[in-house]
């Protein structure tokens, strides 16, 4: 039996976690407020499999405990439960150690579908829909490659939205990722996180190669919609950052990205 901590401050929104686990093998311990959090994360009676967690980012306390936990245990899983969909939450959601996030607005069935794959642990029927890792783990190992290989890597934060700015189902991020992964080289490797943020990396590629890159993913966009006419309205966002022209560590890498998508908006605006 898996065992779940869910910290969710809101009431109903606690209740309708707890419900949906319900119907799943898993027992679960609901803290609602800080000091219950802290008081579970402290007990050593049970090996924690999944942390669900709606996180105030701002909270530096909130954050640290649960990083923390993290490292000391790398196995339990770290799934973000929020109603921010911007590429912001998506960033601090990867800095944390999250291997996923879910968003309130969509269906009980679609959660529960989405924590039975994690308890049920088959992982290999997640690829590429939903791959259950830490994203931060997974890029600092591609780092640490690059660092070995002596060469650079440039790696791509994409998101697709719909004409109205919002995330798309599921499974268009899925026809996305594999046509994208289809069209790669073989040495070029893509993972999906959340509805519609996606990651590729891409070895060997240089900072002054980045505009080339990004016409051939706009390129290879317009390609996959030309394609599935249900997707022509949609929009690619991308944002690149160097390794280790622009930063040698995960931290300077999330904090580089973000800096950029925040010029980025504030253009737009």
């Amino acid at each position: 039996m898996n065992h779940i901590i869910v910290f969710e401050q809101k009431s109903f929104m606690m209740q309708r976690i707890t419900t949906i686990l319900g119907n799943l093998s898993c027992k679960v311990y609901p803290a609602l407020n800080y000091l219950e959090l802290e008081h579970y994360l402290a007990l050593d009676l049970v090996e924690v499999d999944m942390i669900i967690a709606e996180l105030d980012f701002d909270n530096n306390q909130e954050i640290e405990m649960i990083s923390t936990y993290l490292k000391h245990y790398p196995k339990t899983k770290l799934i973000i439960f929020t109603s921010d969909l911007s590429r912001q939450a998506f960033l601090d959601s990867i800095k944390v150690g999250a291997s996923d996030y879910i968003i309130h607005n969509i269906p009980d069935e679609e959660i529960s579908l989405r924590l039975k794959q994690y308890i049920s642990k088959k992982s290999s029927s997640l690829v590429p829909t939903h791959l259950i890792l830490n994203l931060n783990k997974y890029i600092s190992g591609e780092m640490i490659k690059a660092n070995k290989g002596n060469y650079q890597l440039t790696i791509a934060f994409s998101t697709v939205v719909n004409e109205h700015g919002l995330h798309i189902l599921k499974e268009d991020t899925s026809l996305i990722a594999n046509y994208f992964s289809d069209n790669y080289w073989d040495t070029d490797s893509l993972v999906i996180y959340g509805f519609n943020h996606m990651l590729s990396f891409f070895p060997f590629c240089k900072k002054d190669m980045i505009e080339l890159l990004d016409q051939k993913l706009q390129h290879t966009f317009a390609r996959c919609k030309s394609q599935n006419l249900h997707l022509a309205k949609y929009q690619l966002q991308n944002t690149y950052v160097t390794f280790p022209e622009e930063g040698l560590t995960v931290e300077d890498i999330l904090r580089i990205v973000r800096r950029k998508i925040e010029v980025t908006t504030e253009a737009a605006l």
